[in-house]
């Protein structure tokens, strides 16, 4: 982490807010404190493991080493022995003024398991952008200083509104499906 920090390939405390880096900031102590030059990699050899509650596939061989999370629509990212990887966000198609991706976090997937490889198949989101005017702005302010201090309203308000502006994404109807197989070295 350290060096992925240093090459600014992670994001890091430069990349956050005050309150997030002191909510967060701990790992980022941790992690240099534990960092060694010298660590190695201990070898795995061959592995074809799925697990089935959080969507994610892990595979290796002698060549490289997969990733793919079926949950998000196969995204996958394969490190190879040689050093260098590939990265696979999934699939973002921008019509004239929407956007769907195949990457969003989705417990309905369907998959096929079959020979030394996954079939995926979904339904892209729509993706929404919402925007605070002015209006939206003081109305939760207001609300903050009327209400805000209740914890029990607090937390209702906080689940709503995660719903909303995160977790709940519009149906687009498109479908797609994904093949990820791995073949004999």
């Amino acid at each position: 982490m350290r060096r992925a920090l240093f090459e600014k390939k992670t994001i890091g405390p430069y990349n956050l807010d005050d309150r997030y880096i002191a909510y967060i900031g701990y790992t980022y102590l941790q992690a240099s404190l534990y960092f060694r030059e010298d660590l190695e990699v201990e070898e795995r050899g061959h592995v074809d493991k799925y697990f089935e509650e959080s969507g994610i596939w892990v595979f290796s061989n002698s060549s490289f080493y997969l990733v793919s999370n079926f949950k998000k629509g196969g995204v996958l990212k394969v490190n190879f022995k040689n050093g260098s990887s590939f990265k696979d966000s999934g699939i973002i198609l921008k019509t004239k003024n929407k956007i769907y991706t195949s990457s969003w976090l989705n417990s309905s997937e369907e998959k096929i398991i079959k020979d030394g490889g996954f079939k995926v198949s979904r339904e892209m989101k729509l993706i929404s952008f919402y925007k605070m005017s002015i209006i939206k702005g003081i109305s939760l302010r207001v609300f903050q200083l009327l209400l805000g201090r209740f914890e029990f309203i607090n937390k209702l308000v906080k689940k709503f509104l995660r719903g909303i502006l995160i977790t709940k994404q519009k149906s687009s109807g498109i479908r797609f499906f994904r093949t990820i197989k791995v073949v004999k070295e």
